[in-house]
């Protein structure tokens, strides 16, 4: 078959392009699946460090404990009372009725439990709009005198004051100046109290004032230290220590939280860095001007931009948009109590004592609660990195090797900081010590699963470390074509070349029949490719796309697409693009692969590709081996929301067979951006959705045991997630369960867990003075956890899943939320072990489970791509890959 059609033109030709070439593909002898008598691979026993056993860990964890006064800590709620400006009128009825029901809520507050935060009654709500929290610090300061005569030593917080002195009345102290334009009253009264010494012995979640009264004191030491806070997170920077690279200042630095473990109160330290441009905003608005680009360009590259400003406290803000219209010697603001007008230049100059350069440069808009500010590009600096150097992939390479820390490196770091912290003043002050040296613990080394082998009938395993090179369940490549420029037909040719050669030499028993090669003119756009597509399903598979299809793919169409990705394309535009028509209109898999891989002409290479596309058509690579505590009908279901894009996008997956291989899967944006907790009507569809997949691919049958991967969501939304999603879940079983006949529910058994990788542990081992990343299969789950006992089914552990090659290892934490089956918790801790070996793209052991990690994935997919696949067939084969 010969023709060419559309703007760019393409040259089909089925068989191959020269004459001899199919012929000589047959003479190779076509390799046939072969299961009695076939060599079968010799497998080597694991390696020794693999084995079960214990090991000794460093922490990042330092003590703190109160020497001298081991007794009550008091908190006190703080409202701030306006008064009447002198043109206001006098408060109504309303409004005084308003003020007595939350004086009642206050005193109410009084019987509650100590562990319950405070209720504030905070009046400036009612009357003329509520304070910023500095203007609170700002009010609380100015009478800072007052408050010591009567309490002593004190500490405010937000809306809460401590302090080791009880006052049992309601104190009112009344300032002594205006603050915006009025007088303000300030009622202290206690709310609750804590002693110190118990913070050891209830869960964390008990005492989150405790932990605020903390990560106070320490915030305020670290602030009146050498080190410089950047944004409103207790995140502190050395000035001292930036390092330049290519346009990029790194500011290394430290992050600091105080948590409650069942060996007592912790300081967690832990290194951080930030990158910031080296050039500030108005040297690189020049620069984009300078390349011509338009001021409606440049407003949008700065919109949603971070900027750390170069004067006070060096705060950072969010840009809204450049206000083009403004400068800094003619924009004027209202400042101070009295109301005076000021021009920016005059401000600074007399508040920082910062004389600007340009009189004539623009002025940031950032958007505030009352009124939006505005800020010279000069003074401000792009926090992250510039646009240069993101798109420059060497330049990031290169960054960051210079921000990996070796794990001595990194607690000689942290030492550094808590002996810094332990000889603080204000540390004193409340007779708070800090270990100088981080606590020490034992821990286990999980062995390693196994995996099924490929020998048919007999129930033998063979260890991890073959994980590269086997395809457990072929799939034949009977129907597919490549679609590339006709100046890469020869590389097309090489695949099928390779593919079949691999296939035979590493005993994969894929049969690798000829793809269809489509071959356009050089001069063709991803117009001319999109037209190719359209024409090959329309006059060759006999397909409109037109009249959309819910149907499984048969033998009578093509199974995927290979794309060969142009050299003079933009690899991430052409990608997207194809990837949008061929999702939105063709139920077909579809492989892009670059030229440059291919010409790197790597066995490795051409292997992986291959056996990914046999996994995207639904073909397991690996089957794991897991303990006979997990029931055969066990379901798998991993869930994330990607907060990346433009929109928060939600990943679903659910395994649908024995090995847990299979997945149905889906993905859909959340309704608002950054809202995590996902929606009923959505999950249920899914839940319903992925029962369904299971109940069709195993006889009627429904899963016995359940396990929910919950990723993505905070500590503090766990029992958010169980009242709002694992409800839906619940709701659900009980229509796919109920008994037509007995019109009873014989309801699964559900774990729910938990995935928390975004976490500041880091463990590190320790042997004869060495310190050194712990190995693969580390798992911590007594001691520096929130539950190492199992109570109602709850229990936590952490977990170190793969080898770092390079810097200090992260753990993961797993929490177990929910459990109501009987399965041991060193079942659940192997299990999930196990399945963080179970992800294709990758032949060795992962961060996360596999669910998690394929959840992941397909809400990146949704949110970079924009659009999944529209037949319901393709859920349930891994397209996104």
């Amino acid at each position: 078959m010969d023709y060419r059609m559309g703007g760019g033109g393409y040259q089909q030709q089925r068989g191959g392009f020269q004459g001899g070439y199919q012929n000589q593909y047959q003479q190779q002898q076509q390799p046939q699946r072969q299961f009695q008598g076939q060599p079968q691979r010799s497998f080597q026993a694991f390696n020794a460090q693999s084995q079960p056993g214990v090991v000794r860990l460093v922490t990042n964890d330092f003590k703190i404990t109160r020497h001298k006064d081991h007794g009550v800590i008091y908190t006190y709620s703080v409202d701030f009372i306006p008064g009447l400006a002198s043109s206001e009128p006098t408060l109504t009825e309303s409004q005084l009725q308003q003020m007595q029901q939350n004086q009642k809520l206050q005193d109410d507050s009084l019987n509650k439990s100590m562990s319950k935060l405070s209720v504030s009654t905070d009046l400036t709500s009612v009357v003329g709009g509520s304070l910023e929290t500095f203007q609170k610090f700002k009010i609380m300061t100015s009478i800072k005198d007052k408050i010591k005569q009567i309490y002593g030593n004190y500490i405010f917080v937000g809306t809460n004051m401590f302090s080791s002195s009880l006052v049992d009345e309601q104190i009112s102290i009344e300032t002594t100046k205006p603050f915006m334009g009025r007088q303000y009253s300030i009622i202290i009264q206690r709310v609750s109290e804590f002693l110190f010494d118990d913070l050891s012995k209830t869960k964390m979640e008990e005492h989150p004032m405790a932990l605020n009264f903390v990560n106070s004191i320490i915030k305020s030491g670290l602030r009146n230290s050498n080190l410089v806070q950047i944004g409103r997170n207790p995140r502190f920077f050395d000035p001292d220590n930036i390092k330049v690279h290519k346009g990029a200042q790194i500011w290394p630095g430290f992050f600091t939280s105080t948590w409650i473990f069942q060996q007592g109160l912790y300081l967690i330290i832990d290194n951080i860095s930030k990158f910031l441009s080296s050039d500030n905003c108005k040297v690189i608005i020049d620069e984009m001007f300078r390349n011509n680009e338009t001021e409606d360009y440049i407003s949008r590259e700065f919109e949603g931009a971070v900027v750390m400003v170069c004067y006070g406290m060096r705060r950072t803000y969010k840009v809204n948009r450049i206000r083009w219209d403004l400068n800094p010697m003619t924009y004027q603001f209202t400042q101070g109590e009295f109301g005076a007008r000021s021009t920016m230049v005059d401000y600074l100059q007399k508040a920082y004592d910062v004389r600007l350069t340009y009189g004539n440069q623009p002025l940031l808009e950032i958007k505030q609660k009352r009124s939006n500010i505005y800020l010279p590009p000069e003074l401000c600096i792009l926090v992250g990195l510039p646009p240069s150097i993101k798109n420059d992939k060497r330049a990031l390479i290169e960054l960051r090797q210079k921000i990996f820390q070796e794990p001595h490196e990194k607690v000689q770091n942290l030492q550094y900081l808590s002996r810094k912290l332990s000889m603080s003043k204000e540390l004193k002050d409340w007779n708070l010590e800090l270990s100088v040296g981080s606590d020490q613990i034992d821990a286990q080394i999980l062995k390693k699963p196994q995996v099924y082998s490929t020998i048919v009938n007999k129930q033998q395993f063979a260890e991890t470390n073959v994980l590269r090179t086997i395809v457990h369940q072929p799939i034949d490549l009977e129907k597919w074509a490549i679609f590339c420029m006709e100046k890469d037909v020869q590389s097309a040719q090489n695949i099928q070349e390779k593919f079949h050669q691999l296939s035979r030499d590493n005993n994969l028993n894929i049969f690798v029949d000829f793809g269809d090669i489509v071959a356009m003119n050089n001069q063709s756009t991803v117009e001319d490719y999109k037209d190719a597509i359209r024409s090959y399903f329309k006059e060759y598979l006999k397909f409109d796309p037109a009249k959309k299809t819910t149907e499984p793919i048969n033998s009578n169409k093509v199974q995927f697409f290979l794309v060969i990705i142009p050299e003079s394309a933009k690899r991430e535009k052409f990608y997207v693009a194809l990837k949008n028509i061929i999702n939105s209109n063709y139920p077909v898999i579809s492989q892009f692969v670059t030229l440059k891989t291919l010409n790197s002409f790597k066995d490795r290479v051409y292997l992986n590709i291959l056996r990914q596309i046999n996994a995207k058509l639904g073909g397991d690579l690996w089957r794991m081996k897991f303990s006979e505590d997990i029931p055969e009908r066990t379901m798998v279901f991993g869930i994330d929301v990607c907060h990346k894009g433009k929109q928060s996008v939600i990943g679903f997956v659910a395994t649908y067979d024995r090995y847990l291989c299979k997945y149905y899967t889906q993905a859909s944006p959340q309704p608002v951006k950054g809202q995590e907790i996902i929606s009923s009507g959505i999950l249920t569809e899914y839940f319903s959705g992925a029962l369904e997949a299971y109940k069709g691919y195993n006889g009627g049958l429904l899963p016995e045991q359940i396990f929910i991967y919950r990723d993505g969501a905070g500590d503090g939304m766990r029992q958010v997630i169980i009242d709002e999603e694992l409800v839906q879940l619940q709701k659900v079983i009980q229509d796919f369960y109920r008994d037509s006949e007995t019109n009873q529910v014989k309801e699964p058994n559900v774990t729910l867990i938990f995935v928390n990788k975004r976490v500041r542990q880091r463990f590190f081992e320790t042997n004869a003075g060495q310190i050194s990343n712990p190995p693969a299969g580390t798992c911590i789950d007594s001691g520096f956890v929130e539950q190492s006992e199992v109570i109602s089914g709850k229990f936590d552990f952490f977990l170190v899943p793969h080898q770092a090659t390079q810097g200090a290892v992260k753990p993961t934490h797993f929490y177990v939320g929910h459990n109501n089956s009987s399965i041991s918790k060193s079942a659940i801790i192997n299990f999930t072990y196990a399945l963080c070996f179970s992800y294709y793209n990758w032949p060795d052991s992962i961060k996360v489970p596999a669910p998690c990690m394929l959840a992941d994935k397909i809400a990146i997919y949704r949110t970079e791509v924009g659009n999944i696949p529209s037949t319901l067939d393709m859920h349930r084969l891994p397209f996104f890959l």
